[in-house]
């Protein structure tokens, strides 16, 4: 049976997160900026930023999200 409650996701410092959030999120060995795209059942989809791009699936514990000021320039100076 499917299930009508919606599931959140919070990350690993316990703050809630939503779609179109910025978060930091390890990939291969790297820490990445990323947006979150789609939030499913279990996992995230995420969207990388800068020289990476890419779409990447990922639980929420593993993110940090980003809020400020910073995240703003850092999106603004490396958006293609």
């Amino acid at each position: 049976m499917a299930s009508t409650e919606q599931v959140v996701h919070v990350d690993c410092l316990s703050r809630p997160l939503k779609e179109g959030d910025c978060v930091a999120v390890a990939h291969r060995n790297q820490l990445m900026i990323a947006v979150v795209k789609k939030l499913h059942n279990k996992m995230i989809t995420v969207g990388t930023l800068g020289t990476y791009n890419g779409t990447y699936k990922k639980y929420a514990s593993e993110c940090a999200l980003l809020e400020g000021p910073e995240v703003s320039m850092f999106i603004l100076k490396n958006r293609k």
